[in-house]
């Protein structure tokens, strides 16, 4: 059995495209696999990725995004990942050193959610945090800014002065037993085209948890195709995919 939150989220860009301005999505943890679904203003499938984890350490990493056509692998080999882009039907591959530290994805919240006992005690947590797209990793720090009545709300925000500039933090806030329940930044699924990406900051809240079957194995890559080349169509509403 896996545990499942779902919720809904708004953009706060100041004038998204309508079918952004209001998104759901749904976060599933299944054994060593952690997967997130968004869905459009029309319970279109837009982006949705799957990570999987071993003791808190990276085993590999996708994500799918149908809206713009574009995919990304990252799989741990040794001291290094290996990082596949495909987008407009051209394929590139890097690899970068990786230590056992290293994030990616949704990661960065299981990151925070680890650690919230060190972070209420004033300690700031930092993470090599990989971002495919850009074939790179940068060093960002967690630190706990409020505490409200057993909720935490913790901010990640870029370690780097010049990246500060260019990226918004991203708060994380978590209720009074510890579990994830609201995210406000930037989130998986981009706007624009695959030729010009744009990213897509929202306000995210968790509004329902349950519990259902689930694979608790690697999607297989016959499910990729079928997203990618149906655009998300067939994926409408939670119970549709």
């Amino acid at each position: 059995m896996g545990t499942f939150v779902s919720g809904e989220a708004t953009s706060v860009d100041a004038a998204p495209e309508v079918r952004y301005a209001r998104l759901s999505f749904e976060l599933e943890r299944c054994g060593p696999m952690l997967r997130t679904t968004w869905y459009d203003a029309a319970n279109v499938l837009i982006a949705t990725d799957e990570l999987e984890v071993q003791e808190n350490r990276l085993i590999r990493y996708r994500y799918w995004r149908p809206n713009i056509g574009e995919w990304a692998s990252v799989v741990r080999k040794g001291a290094k990942i290996r990082i596949e882009r495909s987008s407009e039907g051209r394929l590139r591959s890097a690899e970068l050193a990786a230590g056992d530290d290293i994030a990616v994805g949704p990661m960065m919240a299981m990151v925070a959610e680890r650690g919230l006992g060190q972070l209420a005690q004033g300690v700031s947590l930092s993470i090599s945090y990989a971002v495919p797209e850009q074939f790179a990793a940068y060093d960002f720090t967690l630190t706990l800014v409020a505490a409200d009545g057993g909720a935490r709300h913790v901010r990640v925000e870029p370690g780097s002065w010049l990246l500060r500039k260019l990226v918004r933090p991203v708060n994380l806030h978590f209720d009074a037993s510890g579990a994830f329940s609201r995210i406000q930044g930037r989130v998986l699924p981009v706007t624009g085209s695959a030729s010009a990406p744009q990213p897509l900051e929202v306000d995210a809240q968790v509004l329902h948890r349950g519990n259902r079957a689930c694979l608790a194995t690697a999607r297989q890559p016959e499910w990729e195709r079928l997203i990618l080349s149906n655009n998300g169509a067939p994926y409408r509403s939670h119970g549709g995919h």
